[in-house]
């Protein structure tokens, strides 16, 4: 981006709302609806809608949160405390809100359909991208219960998130 050429007339009283970049695509203002998010087979998540859909900045209905929440949570309330994973599996560190690197790590370890994966926690916080990052791992673990396993970090705890950044996060995702 460093061979960007940018001009601003300075006789000119800019809006925050005017695109003088016009180069840097448009944010994505709708919000994916449960039919969308839930459009894969069988009605599981479409993980290619949703990945797309974040990365252009979309975001989700009020509707479509609770139900990815709802069933994420049914799914993890019946994991034992203690994980039992055989190998191989690609195993994630912090990703603290970083959705994109978030995305970068798929591209690195493979196609979660084909290799387990065992995310350590501390999903939130830090990054600007934190309920995009808990909502998509959330809808691999309703796609892919048995291959996809998610441990609770410290900052998923609520004296952290009230602290860091999550909870602001949330009150202005939806």
């Amino acid at each position: 981006m460093s061979d960007v050429k940018i001009e601003v007339d300075p006789k000119i009283d800019y809006r925050t709302i005017d695109r003088i970049v016009t180069s840097v695509p448009i944010v994505n203002s709708s919000r994916a609806t449960v039919e969308e998010v839930f459009g894969g087979e069988n009605g599981s998540p479409d993980l290619n809608f949703i990945k797309n859909h974040l990365i252009h900045e979309g975001r989700f209905t009020d509707a479509a949160v609770s139900q990815v929440i709802k069933l994420a949570s049914a799914i993890l309330r019946k994991e034992p405390n203690v994980l039992q994973i055989s190998a191989s599996v690609a195993i994630c560190g912090d990703v603290h809100g970083q959705f994109y690197d978030l995305i970068k790590l798929f591209d690195i370890g493979g196609n979660p359909a084909e290799h387990k994966y065992l995310f350590l926690g501390d999903y939130v916080d830090r990054g600007s991208f934190s309920t995009e990052c808990l909502l998509y791992l959330y809808c691999h673990k309703i796609k892919y219960p048995d291959t996809f396993f998610l441990l609770r970090g410290n900052h998923e705890c609520r004296h952290l998130t009230e602290y860091f950044t999550f909870k602001t996060e949330c009150i202005n995702f939806i």
